[in-house]
């Protein structure tokens, strides 16, 4: 006796449905991009794709928004078999990659620089900050190379300070590897950081 066993049929999505909200999935993906967690696919984590398989696997591979176009992009053909969102007329790959501040811009800048730092790479991870419930702060290391991630998780503009002496850092010299929306040029004091809402600042310390 065979029993016949059928994939789950596609369950709907909320990312799909509603489109990106573009500053909170910046955020997420800062804090992905720059930790030392798994990088997964479609940048989600591992427990993220465990619960879309739970939910059927097609909640892992939503329709790739190519451009504005009425399927987006992504079929000459007929209607897909997943519905293309509303969103799809504005966030695209066409329109975000014009964009020096959206979601395709940032991730492919982190990316970019998870190769180049090493401490972001390879590098432990200690949390700073602690008490402050608006900004989310923390300390790579690998060797002498420190690297200061610091994001503001919440809708206010944020004023911080670390001292990094108190963990380890000798350093006083600090370089801006990412900040969005971009910092003004000039140095940068550790004292006083404000950091714009849902801004994010990726400083190295030697």
């Amino acid at each position: 006796m065979t029993k016949s066993i059928s994939s789950p049929s596609p369950q709907p999505s909320p990312i799909r449905e509603r489109g990106p909200d573009p500053e909170s999935d910046k955020a997420s993906g800062r804090v992905l991009i720059t930790g030392c967690g798994a990088v997964c696919a479609a940048g989600k984590t591992v427990d993220e794709i465990w619960r879309a398989v739970a939910d059927g696997r097609s909640a892992l591979a939503p329709i790739m928004q190519w451009d504005s176009s009425a399927k987006a992009g992504f079929t000459t053909g007929g209607k897909p078999w997943l519905p293309i969102p509303p969103s799809a007329a504005k966030y695209n790959v066409e329109a975000e990659s014009k964009d020096p501040d959206s979601i395709f811009n940032a991730y492919k800048r982190l990316l970019a620089l998870r190769k180049t730092e090493q401490a972001l790479r390879d590098g432990s991870q200690e949390s700073i900050n602690d008490n402050d419930p608006n900004v989310f702060a923390f300390l790579r290391k690998n060797g002498d190379a420190a690297v200061l991630v610091a994001l503001n998780m919440s809708r206010a503009p944020r004023t911080v300070a670390f001292h990094l002496a108190e963990k380890g850092v000798r350093g006083t010299s600090v370089t801006t590897l990412y900040s969005s929306p971009n910092q003004p040029e000039g140095s940068l004091s550790l004292d006083h950081v404000v950091l714009p809402p849902f801004g994010a600042l990726v400083v190295s310390v030697k």
